[in-house]
């Protein structure tokens, strides 16, 4: 088999990957960062997570899940969530590609907002499409939770978004979260997120704070 051949294959692999990783198309090319000089440290940091991540999100008793957060918006938190999930995809394809094992290569991105909205549809098309999203997220390896406090919830939005989450915990299974309160004992925070998902979060993550003005990556 041909060296070219090859590179098709697992290609093929990576597109496999992120087709079902509900990451937008527009976000499957690498994307560029611009480093701003108030976040060296935590994008250095960043890349060091990014570089390691297969190692990293290995399911296991002291498993620490990464929050990304700033009280600014727009300043490459998503974008980091985005491209940490890309090399994942990236270094899986090979392990899907050499090993032929699927269990460990999947990955998936939860626009929270998108989500518990979901969660309570009647129709049965977009009832279809939550029961995969809660499927992906039980089964993958790493799944992002893109902006876990961006509103007020309603009682079933909550539990279906506590849920998801509180079941990765107790699993360790590995998880990214982007918030824009930095401050876990923040008031606003705390109403919507309550206590206990607060401490889901925020106690088993390794926090990395960006200070940079908003940039729309």
């Amino acid at each position: 088999m041909t060296d070219e051949k090859k590179r098709e294959l697992r290609s093929a692999a990576q597109l496999e990957i992120l087709e079902l990783s509900n990451i937008p198309e527009i976000y499957w090319d690498e994307i560029k960062m611009f480093v701003p000089d108030n976040d060296k440290q935590a994008y250095m940091r960043l890349d060091e997570i990014k570089n390691n991540i297969i190692e990293l999100s290995e399911p296991r008793m002291d498993i620490q899940n990464l929050l990304i957060c700033s009280d600014k918006t727009g300043n490459g938190k998503t974008s980091w969530a985005l491209k940490i999930l890309q090399y994942f995809a990236f270094k899986s394809a090979q392990q899907l590609y050499y090993q032929h094992d699927e269990d460990d290569c999947w990955c998936f991105f939860v626009t929270v907002a998108d989500y518990v909205a979901l969660s309570k549809e009647y129709d049965s098309k977009r009832r279809v499409k939550f029961f995969h999203m809660q499927d992906m997220i039980e089964k993958a390896r790493i799944v992002v939770f893109d902006d876990v406090a961006v509103g007020e919830y309603s009682r079933a939005e909550y539990m279906a978004l506590y849920n998801a989450i509180d079941k990765r915990v107790l699993n360790k299974q590995f998880c990214i979260f982007t918030s824009n309160f930095v401050d876990r004992d923040d008031s606003v925070l705390s109403n919507r997120l309550g206590t206990r998902l607060v401490d889901r979060i925020y106690d088993t993550s390794e926090k990395i704070v960006l200070n940079g003005e908003g940039v729309r990556h």
